[in-house]
C-alpha cells in the first residue's frame, strides 16, 4: 500500500482543497466589497481622496497637447549633411473611354491650285514649279515710257544662262530657275 492510497492522505488533500477554495471566495468577496464601497463613496460626493480618484479614473480620457520650444541642431561646417526625402507616388490617372467619338473636323479646303498656265512675278524652279516653254506678260509695268517686264534663267550654281527685258520669256528645260518680273498682270503660258 502506497501513501496516496491511505485514507489519511486523501483526507488531508481534501481538507487542503477545501481551504484553498474557501480562501478564493474570501479574497473575491473582499475585492467586490471594496469596489462597491468605493463606487458608493464616489457617487455620494463625500468621503476621502479614494472617492475622488475613482471619479477621475471613471471620466473619459482627455488629450493634452504640450508644445515644446524649437530645437536647433548644428553640425560642424566640414561635415556634409545629406537628407533624402522620398518623392510622393504620382496620383493615379483614370481614363474613361466612351463609345461616341468626337465629330470629325473637316480639313480646311485646300486652296485652289494655282493655274499652272499663269504665274505672278517671282522666282520658280523649272520643271517642278513652272513648265518649260514660252510665257507672255500681257501688260508690263512701266517706268516712264519704258516697259519693265523682264525674265532671267539661271543654272544650279545661280549663274545666269539668259536674261531679257521683254514681255515674252523663253524658259528652257535645261535651266534650274526662272525669275519673272515687271508684269502688271500675270505671266501666261502660250
Amino acid at each position: 500500500m502506497t501513501n496516496t492510497d491511505s485514507p489519511a492522505v486523501n483526507a488531508t488533500a481534501a481538507t487542503a482543497a477545501k481551504k484553498s477554495k474557501g480562501r478564493k471566495f474570501v479574497t473575491v468577496g473582499v475585492l467586490l466589497a471594496t469596489v462597491a464601497i468605493g463606487f458608493a463613496l464616489g457617487r455620494s460626493g463625500g468621503g476621502s481622496d479614494v472617492a475622488a480618484t475613482a471619479a477621475v479614473t471613471a471620466s473619459p480620457p482627455q488629450t493634452i497637447t504640450v508644445t515644446a520650444p524649437p530645437v536647433t541642431v548644428e553640425a560642424p561646417a566640414s561635415a556634409p549633411v545629406t537628407v533624402e526625402v522620398p518623392a510622393p507616388a504620382p496620383a493615379p490617372v483614370t481614363v474613361t473611354v466612351t463609345e461616341s467619338a468626337a465629330p470629325a473636323v473637316a480639313a480646311p479646303a485646300a486652296a485652289a491650285p494655282a493655274d499652272p498656265a499663269s504665274k505672278k512675278n517671282g522666282k520658280y524652279l523649272i520643271g517642278t514649279q513652272i513648265e518649260p516653254g514660252t510665257w507672255q506678260c500681257s501688260e508690263a509695268e512701266t517706268l516712264g515710257d519704258i516697259d519693265t517686264a523682264s525674265w532671267k534663267v539661271s543654272d544650279q550654281a545661280n549663274e545666269i544662262i539668259s536674261i531679257e527685258l521683254d514681255t515674252i520669256a523663253i524658259v528652257p528645260s535645261d535651266g534650274y530657275t526662272v525669275d519673272l518680273s515687271g508684269c502688271a498682270t500675270m505671266w501666261t503660258k502660250v
